[in-house]
């Protein structure tokens, strides 16, 4: 009897984690959907002050605002990827285990 109550206490945790996981994978993709919103605009704010500064003739020769810019714009495209990527691998993971 004892053991019959302890088989069903844990298929009951087992049922509740199962139905768990698929919420907290959801959660977790529109947390990262809201993340890649947002570097994508920052990634779009670089892009047209990068087109500004092109534009601009550089001071003196002094070219460095349009390094930073670039290299601001560079690390926002790898932001931007590896989250499109962990996107996908969380919606792929959540499929699964529907």
């Amino acid at each position: 009897m004892e053991s019959a109550n302890l088989d069903k206490q844990h298929a009951e945790g087992e049922a509740n984690l199962a139905k768990e996981r698929p919420e907290n994978a959801t959660r977790e993709v529109k947390r990262l959907e809201f993340m890649l919103a947002a570097v994508s605009n920052e990634r779009d704010i670089l892009k047209k002050d990068c087109a500004m500064v092109t534009k601009q003739e550089p001071t003196n020769g002094d070219d460095r605002s349009l390094k930073n810019v670039m290299s601001g714009l560079s690390g926002m495209e790898e932001i931007t990827r590896e989250l499109e990527s962990t996107i996908d691998q969380q919606q792929q993971q959540q499929q699964q285990s529907l």
